[in-house]
């Protein structure tokens, strides 16, 4: 995939950068955000599933409630819509 393949998140510098390492990371991955900006990302799991719960518990280790950004390669909020 490309590194351009979605709409960045509203996310600083380094947040911005790991989002675009999330783009080029292989299978079953996920992108977390807390509203604060904090992020969490996993990749080259076993299956989607593994690597939402993977992003959420990195996302959310200081206590900040955050939800899946992005599921392999699609948005979350197009993957909700498409429900």
């Amino acid at each position: 995939p490309a590194a351009d393949a979605l709409p960045l998140p509203p996310l600083g510098m380094n947040g911005r950068a790991a989002f675009k390492e999330y783009l080029l990371a292989g299978e079953h991955k996920a992108f977390a955000l807390a509203k604060s900006g904090r992020f969490g990302w996993r990749a080259s799991m076993r299956s989607e599933r593994e690597a939402r719960v993977g992003a959420l518990e990195i996302c959310e280790r200081t206590g900040e409630t955050c939800s899946i950004y992005a599921a392999d390669e699609q948005l979350e909020s197009e993957r909700a819509a498409a429900r």
